[in-house]
């Protein structure tokens, strides 16, 4: 599913993301 695919992309940039925020000390845990 074209969706299902485009939602995965958008949860492994938003854990990047995350994973990014971590570092300055925000911890965002939208898509785990």
């Amino acid at each position: 599913d074209n969706l299902l695919s485009l939602l995965s992309s958008f949860c492994s940039v938003a854990f990047n993301q995350k994973y990014l925020l971590r570092e300055l000390g925000q911890g965002d845990q939208d898509c785990h």
